[in-house]
């Protein structure tokens, strides 16, 4: 899959956990590979960050498609 945010890109909070959950990772795993702070992530598990980037939710995406690898 190319990333294409006009496309792909879901903006919801609850989309990026389940993507977290399927990883089965602590928090603190996926913020360190997502490059940033477990404050950060925890803003977009939240909904208290207006906007999720499109970068965080395709790396979470590409993790979890090479866990089905």
């Amino acid at each position: 899959m190319l990333p294409d945010a006009s496309l792909y890109h879901s903006v919801t909070p609850a989309y990026i956990a389940d993507l977290i959950d399927t990883l089965g990772w602590t928090k603190a795993k996926v913020a360190r590979r997502l490059g940033c702070t477990e404050r950060m992530l925890y803003y977009y598990l939240n909904g208290t960050c207006e906007s999720i980037p499109y970068a965080v939710q395709y790396t979470l995406e590409q993790l979890v498609e090479g866990q089905r690898q």
